[in-house]
C-alpha cells in the first residue's frame, strides 16, 4: 500500500469567497502569534511573517460543504484518527510579504498537549492578489514543491511531521490559512 505525503484540492474556494475569508478574519482576529511558538531553531529565527490567531468558530461556516471531504479524506488516504475540529481551536492567518521576503525555512508542525499529537496541517491560498516566491516545499528523502498551492482557493493536506518550507515572497503578498488536525497519540 503505498503512503502519500500530502493530498490536495483545487478550486474549494472561489475568488469572492476568499476576499469574505480574507475580510472575516480582519475583522476577528485576537492576536499574533508569539515569536516563540515555532518560529526559532537554536535561537536562530527562521520565519519572516505576520502571523494573525483566530478561532475556527469565525470561519467554520466557510468549511460547511468541504469538511466531510476532507474528513473523508483523512480516514480513507491517511488512515489517521483525528478530533473534529472545535470552535475554540485556532488558526493561523500567515502573510507572507515581499517587503521583508517572507519566508519560513524547514521546520515540522508538532502538539504541545503531551497526550495528543498534531497529524495533519491544512493550508489554504487566501491570496486575492497575484504574488511571485513562496513556492511551498516538504522534505522526503529529498525536496520537491507542491505546486497546488500557488493557486489561490486550493488547499493542501500533508502530514505535520514531515519538514516542510515557504521560499521568500519576492513579489506581492503570500496569504494563506492553517487549520492544525490534532489526534491522539500515534503507537
Amino acid at each position: 500500500m503505498d503512503r502519500i505525503d500530502y493530498w490536495y484540492w483545487e478550486n474549494i474556494f472561489t475568488l469572492d469567497q476568499i476576499k469574505e475569508l480574507n475580510s472575516t478574519i480582519e475583522d476577528n482576529f485576537y492576536g499574533f502569534e508569539p515569536e516563540s511558538l515555532g518560529a526559532t531553531t537554536q535561537g536562530k529565527k527562521i520565519k519572516t511573517a505576520t502571523v494573525k490567531l483566530i478561532h475556527y468558530y469565525h470561519v467554520k461556516k466557510f468549511f460547511k460543504d468541504f469538511t466531510d471531504d476532507y474528513c473523508s479524506v483523512i480516514e480513507k488516504e491517511f488512515y489517521y484518527d483525528v478530533f473534529p475540529m472545535r470552535n475554540s481551536d485556532v488558526l493561523n492567518y500567515n502573510i507572507y510579504s515581499s517587503a521583508d521576503s517572507g519566508k519560513y525555512d524547514f521546520h515540522i508542525d508538532t502538539a504541545s498537549k503531551p497526550n495528543l499529537d498534531l497529524k495533519l496541517t491544512m493550508l489554504i491560498n487566501l491570496s486575492p492578489e497575484p504574488f511571485e516566491g513562496g513556492q511551498f516545499e516538504i522534505f522526503n528523502n529529498t525536496n520537491y514543491e507542491v505546486e497546488y498551492l500557488k493557486k489561490p482557493g486550493n488547499v493542501i493536506m500533508f502530514k505535520s511531521h514531515l519538514n516542510h518550507r515557504v521560499l521568500p515572497v519576492t513579489k506581492g503578498e503570500r496569504r494563506t490559512l492553517t487549520l492544525f488536525l490534532h489526534g491522539p497519540r500515534f503507537r
